[in-house]
Parts: C-alpha cells; sequence; structure tokens
C-alpha cells in the first residue's frame, strides 16, 4: 500500500510509529509535515522553556516539509499552516490511502478536501474528547460541520476510547472507528535501561535511595 501522513511538525511520540509503519514490508509511506517548530515553539507547546529535541524526529522514515505559505507560519493557529501544494500531490500521488492528523490546522481540510475531490480513501487520526468542560454556544457551533464530515471519513483513528466516543457521537460508522494510541519508542528505552542497570546501586545512592525501596517515576509537561 502506498500511504502519505499528514502531520503539523515532527512530534516525539509520532516519530516511533512512522518508523514502523516504513519498516513494514507492504506499506511504503512517506510523512508529509507543515512546518518545522522553533525552540520558543516547542517551548510554548506547554514545556515551559525554549528548547530542540536531543534525539533526531526524523530518522528511518521518509518525509519532506511542505512549502507552508502562511503570513506567519506557527502551528498555535488555524491559519498558520497553509500548504496549498498537498492537491497536486493528493491529485497525482496515486495513493491508496491518506493519513491526516487532526483538523485544527488549514492544512488539514486542504488535504482532506483534496481527498475528497479525487477519490482517494481518507483517515483521520484525533484524541479529542467530550470530556473538556465547554459552554453552550461551541458545542452548539460545531455540530453541523462535524456531523457533515466526520461520518465522510473512510477510517477514524482514535487515540483511545474517550476519542472513539468523540467521533461515534459526531456520526461516525462504529466499523470505521479504530483506537491507534499514542506511542513511545520502546527500543530506545529498553536499550537505555539495559546500559543503565549495572550501575543501578550508583544512581540510587546519588538520590539517597535505600536499595529495597520502591521507586515511583513520573514524567510529564
Amino acid at each position: 500500500m502506498k500511504i502519505a501522513v499528514l502531520a503539523t511538525h515532527p512530534i516525539q511520540y509520532q516519530a516511533p510509529w512512522f518508523r514502523a509503519l516504513d519498516s513494514h514490508s507492504e506499506i511504503d509511506a512517506e510523512v508529509w509535515y507543515c512546518h518545522n517548530a522553533t525552540p520558543s515553539e516547542q517551548g510554548a507547546a506547554g514545556f515551559g522553556i525554549n528548547f530542540d529535541w536531543d534525539v533526531s524526529l526524523l530518522d528511518g522514515y521518509k518525509y519532506r516539509f511542505l512549502k507552508n505559505v502562511a503570513e506567519e507560519p506557527t502551528v498555535a493557529s488555524f491559519r498558520g499552516l497553509n500548504t496549498p501544494e498537498v492537491v497536486d500531490l493528493v491529485k497525482h500521488g496515486k495513493y491508496d490511502a491518506i493519513i491526516v492528523h487532526g483538523w485544527h490546522y488549514w492544512s488539514a481540510w486542504q488535504t482532506m478536501r483534496a481527498c475528497w475531490k479525487f477519490g482517494t480513501p481518507l483517515m483521520v487520526r484525533s484524541d479529542s474528547h467530550l470530556r473538556t468542560e465547554r459552554g453552550f454556544t461551541k458545542p452548539v457551533a460545531k455540530w453541523p460541520l462535524y456531523r457533515w464530515f466526520i461520518p465522510k471519513l473512510d477510517a477514524c483513528l482514535a487515540a483511545g476510547e474517550w476519542s472513539k466516543d468523540y467521533f461515534l457521537h459526531y456520526g461516525a460508522r462504529s466499523e470505521r472507528v479504530f483506537i491507534v494510541p499514542h506511542c513511545v519508542d520502546t527500543n530506545y528505552f529498553r536499550s537505555a535501561a539495559k546500559q543503565l542497570e549495572p550501575h543501578r546501586l550508583e544512581l540510587r545512592e546519588s538520590w539517597n535511595i535505600d536499595n529495597n525501596a520502591v521507586v515511583f517515576l513520573f514524567v510529564g509537561k
């Protein structure tokens, strides 16, 4: 199968999934990025400090950066990602399917409209859910649009059960909803754990942790 994946920018929990797609013998996949986020944009995503990732998010799979013609290129606004070249890519690429990550940016709608126009199967992935507190106006305003386009999707890729319920709420057919959770690079963590195992006592001592103590670690934004 020849597929393309549209994503806003390189993201740490998507890269392992893209590598897995690329390694599959029956899949010819390419990732289309709309933007290359700056260190300040990375920080604004919730980390609170400007930074670049210290591991490559682009190794191990095919990708291209689309030309973003937005007046103010950014991943933080709907109009900040504008990549009209996706229309020709969908039209002439002869793809078996296109995967689009979310629909909160203009490039996603450019791609979805091209898929509908040229008859290319469209899969959309989302982690949106119904449990976020919102006022009355926004859900009412969204209802007609979402009930129109979500049932048109050939596959809805939900990050979890809450996201599955979200798709179903807006009219997706149950047989077209699939759970596609976020992932981490398990090989990386296995390798790092193996390298650090001989230093277990040394690491515990550096944190004044007793050798027999049970340790819980939480990492988040």
